[in-house]
């Protein structure tokens, strides 16, 4: 019975350590609260330097995803990173409140690591948004472009 005990505290101990070390917490059920030695996921830091290329990958549209990330931080957004669906990508979540009709809304956005942009006219790594959602409604692709072309934009003038 003690050998029993032994392994099931040994197992229970292995998935907490798998856990954290993956950030794979599905194998434990959804836990009301944060665990101290979780950390964060966030793309590389070479990820976040690399140079953002327009929606469609036409051009670059001259800001970093780490720009980007800070501008909404700057702007009042709850802003995390998760790994994507595949290699390569990342999903940038976030929720803020609407100043106008101090209504929450949240959204996402897919950020794609193309290892080599020359098409686009960028020598080695860029990033891309690729795909866009804001209050469970997947936008179109002009609506993408617009909505990463009026941030950027707003980066660039120093706006908040």
């Amino acid at each position: 019975m003690t050998r029993l005990y032994i392994a099931f505290i040994g197992g229970f101990i292995a998935l907490l350590i798998y856990a954290s070390t993956t950030g794979n917490f599905g194998i434990i059920p959804r836990l009301s609260f944060d665990l101290p030695f979780v950390g964060e996921a966030a793309p590389p830091s070479q990820t976040l330097l690399a140079p953002m290329l327009l929606p469609d990958q036409s051009g670059p549209i001259g800001v970093t995803a780490g720009q980007f990330y800070q501008h909404m931080e700057r702007n009042g957004a709850k802003v995390s990173w998760e790994r994507g669906a595949t290699q390569g990508t990342w999903v940038l979540r976030y929720s803020m409140r609407n100043e106008l009709t101090n209504a929450d809304f949240s959204g996402a956005g897919r950020l794609v690591v193309l290892s080599d942009a020359t098409s686009a006219g960028v020598h080695g790594t860029a990033t891309v948004f690729d795909s866009w959602a804001e209050d469970g409604q997947d936008f179109t692709l002009a609506e993408t472009y617009s909505t990463v072309l009026s941030i950027a934009t707003a980066i660039r003038q120093g706006r908040h």
